[in-house]
């Protein structure tokens, strides 16, 4: 299932107010088809496509993007969305690849949470799965790591920093990782050196151009969003997630903001789909390796011998 070309069932009513985050080249909320959306960015587009004209991100992870297609902005964030949009809310709120270069993503989710309408609003989040992309080598991140920077700010967030640009790599065609060969001729060769320097900018409070600091696969961060609701940090139910399917690199979670939350029933959720996640974890990896055993040479030549065994113990 290709959660992108079926996201407008996940929106059915064609007038809700939705509010898009960062959405680049690849809007999700269409304008001609949700007319009560706005895009927004920390940016204003002209800042956007000066930091994609060329920065240390794209150069780390060889990720090119088309500066003709950049959306334009409607609303530049100021300070926070809660400040931003004073007493707006909205019946979505939409991130694609987004989360992952939030600096404080457990301020992040609540502040989102905040701008959600009371009964009902969706945050929509697709987030890159770090085992199918060029976070594949990195640690996965945790609640530990997140609540660090959450109480200490930058120290802490630049440990994150470290890690992206020590390991972080330029490939990022998911059939590769599924694949599950050769990776070793990948290992990241980044320069050390060069990643110390920009550990030790973001000591001295200079953030970096543009990171991944949240490297999550999908039971990742299931488990991630367990122990923000048990720590009493965040209110969401977690009304889906569509996990990471066979040679693609993203997951789908839909978060979304109820009167009827209750810990103890969310809890019980996210640990059913937790276990959920895993299991289609597992098949979709057997799937991989029965796609590549099938279009391997080997099996193509003992093809006669297998049809001949088949017949021979029927």
């Amino acid at each position: 299932m290709n959660t992108r070309l079926m996201f407008d069932n996940f929106i059915t009513n064609k007038n809700a107010q939705i509010l898009e985050i960062g959405p680049l080249t690849r809007p999700l909320a269409k304008k001609d088809m949700y007319p009560n959306t706005l895009y927004c960015d920390i940016r204003n587009t002209e800042q956007i496509k000066q930091l994609y004209s060329g920065n240390d991100y794209l150069t780390t992870t060889n990720i090119s993007v088309s500066l003709q297609d950049i959306i334009n902005i409607d609303v530049v964030i100021q300070n926070s969305y809660k400040d931003t949009f004073k007493e707006k809310h909205f019946d979505y709120v939409i991130a694609s690849h987004v989360l992952e270069h939030v600096e404080d993503i457990i301020y992040f989710l609540q502040d989102i949470y905040s701008i959600l309408n009371n009964n009902g609003g969706e945050f929509i989040i697709f987030f890159p799965d770090k085992r199918y992309c060029f976070d594949h080598f990195r640690e996965e991140a945790s609640f530990r790591d997140a609540y660090d920077v959450f109480i200490n700010k930058r120290p802490a967030l630049a440990r994150m920093v470290l890690d992206f640009f020590s390991s972080a790599i330029s490939e990022n065609n998911p059939n590769i990782f599924w694949a599950d060969e050769n990776l070793s001729v990948l290992l990241p060769q980044n320069n050390i050196k060069q990643a110390v320097e920009c550990f030790n900018k973001s000591l001295a409070g200079k953030s970096s151009d543009d990171v991944h600091y949240w490297p999550f696969s999908d039971s990742g961060f299931i488990k991630f969003l367990y122990d923000l609701t048990r720590a009493d940090l965040i209110q969401y139910h977690c009304k889906n997630i569509y996990p990471t399917e066979c040679n693609t690199q993203e997951f789908l979670v839909i978060l979304q903001k109820t009167q009827e939350w209750e810990i103890n029933k969310e809890l019980d959720n996210l640990r059913q789909l937790y276990k959920l996640t895993t299991q289609q974890t597992q098949l979709s990896e057997i799937r991989a390796h029965m796609v590549a055993l099938e279009q391997s040479l080997s099996w193509r030549i003992t093809k006669p011998l297998r049809i001949f065994k088949k017949l021979l113990f029927k």
